[in-house]
């Protein structure tokens, strides 16, 4: 019964940020505030209405894989926003048969993708532009070490 609880809310979960966020002006604090404020929500109520047994190991395996799931959504979200240039790639070779390389990486270049993920990044005021000076910021810095660390612990090694 807890795992259909747990999933119902990561359901709930990403339809409360559907409604009350626009995914084109999602940021990553949203999603982290808006996570956090439910799942405090549903453990009190669990723990208030005894649902959730502390005697049972299966209701906190739920509870760990609730947030492997979460980590997942927030770090896919940035694709609800922002296409990746392999996206930009095949759809450029589904209208260009055969092409060269130069037509390709000319149409990425007019696509302007970097200014576009600097905007962002600026925008969710993870990095700051100080004099074409990028540099990260207090939030940044926690998001990288965040990162870092669940990239370590889960032994995923990162490309591109």
């Amino acid at each position: 019964m807890y795992f259909f609880a747990n999933l119902f809310f990561l359901f709930f979960v990403h339809y409360f940020i559907k409604i009350f966020f626009s995914f084109n002006n999602i940021t990553f604090k949203k999603i982290i505030f808006s996570y956090s404020m439910l799942m405090f929500i549903f453990l009190f109520l669990s723990i208030k209405y005894d649902f959730l047994n502390f005697n049972n190991h299966y209701n906190y395996l739920c509870l760990i894989m609730n947030f492997v799931i979460f980590l997942s959504y927030l770090l896919t979200i940035g694709l609800k926003s922002l296409d990746s240039p392999t996206f930009y790639i095949i759809e450029y070779l589904k209208n260009h048969n055969v092409t060269k390389r130069n037509e390709i990486l000319n149409d990425l270049m007019n696509k302007d993708l970097l200014n576009i993920r600097f905007k962002k990044l600026i925008d969710e005021k993870l990095i700051i532009n100080n004099n074409n000076y990028i540099e990260l910021t207090n939030s940044g810095k926690f998001f990288c070490n965040i990162l870092n660390f669940v990239m370590k612990f889960l032994k995923i090694n990162n490309e591109g």
